[in-house]
């Protein structure tokens, strides 16, 4: 797996190009194609989130039943453009743009990831919403309740399946 925290793949112009260095230099097996890459880049990040997971399972005094993801899973990948012969493409700079084109383009590689760290911690993952941030002030500056955000943008939830 990788480190996502390894500065070889932080502020990286290119992480492909960085990721198969990485790979390289520590004898692991380079992805030998856009998707081996997307799901290295997945795994390793939701390995990261469960190690971090039981680490914080250990100092506290009580159990963690649920973990919430929120925010733009886009940030993640970057954005896609869906306009050319390899639209979608991971080594794609512009990997999770959504357009007109292409409306969701990150929703299946969410639910992947979300499903991912909910087995990693082996506790019930709930996504969403996307903009958390912003819906969170506008409901503060209106008045408003966080039953308001969930039925306007239900979560998602997620279940272990180990």
């Amino acid at each position: 797996q990788l480190d996502p925290e390894d500065p070889a793949l932080r502020g990286v112009p290119a992480a492909p190009v960085a990721i198969t260095r990485f790979c390289s230099l520590r004898s692991m097996a380079t992805p030998a194609d856009d998707a081996a890459m997307v799901r290295l880049v997945l795994s390793s990040l939701a390995e990261k989130v469960g190690d971090t997971f039981v680490k914080l399972q250990s100092v506290t005094p009580f159990r963690i039943k649920t973990l919430h993801i929120v925010g733009d899973f886009s940030s993640v990948l970057g954005p896609v453009d869906a306009t050319g012969p390899d639209a979608g493409s991971a080594s794609d700079p512009t990997f999770c743009q959504t357009n007109d084109a292409n409306p969701s383009s990150c929703g299946a590689l969410e639910s992947v990831f979300c499903q991912m760290v909910t087995d990693e911690c082996a506790v019930p993952v709930t996504a969403g919403p996307a903009d958390a941030a912003v819906l969170g002030n506008v409901l503060v500056q209106a008045g408003l309740t966080r039953q308001a955000l969930s039925a306007s943008q239900p979560p998602v939830t997620y279940t272990p399946t180990l």
